[in-house]
């Protein structure tokens, strides 16, 4: 399995049309995960300030992750503080 998402971690985005694991998208978006509940977890977004909960999904070799809009965010996308 791969990467899982933790509380307390900032993690970066990426544009949904684009290949997991490009860089293809410029200013992303990032997300601080605030609670992880089994198959959910509540975020807080950096640039709105907006919290949501959002379904974690698994994507073969590419571990955890979860769509807010435009943004898809992956559990391997940890942000350096």
């Amino acid at each position: 399995m791969g990467k899982q998402f933790r509380e307390g971690m900032k993690y970066s985005g990426e544009a949904t049309d684009s290949a997991p694991g490009s860089c293809s998208s410029l200013n992303t978006n990032t997300i601080t995960v605030l609670k992880r509940e089994g198959q959910n977890i509540t975020y807080q977004e950096t640039f709105s300030k907006a919290t949501g909960v959002a379904p974690v999904q698994n994507m073969e070799d590419w571990g955890e992750y979860i769509t807010v809009g435009n943004d898809r965010f992956f559990a391997y996308a940890v942000e350096d503080e």
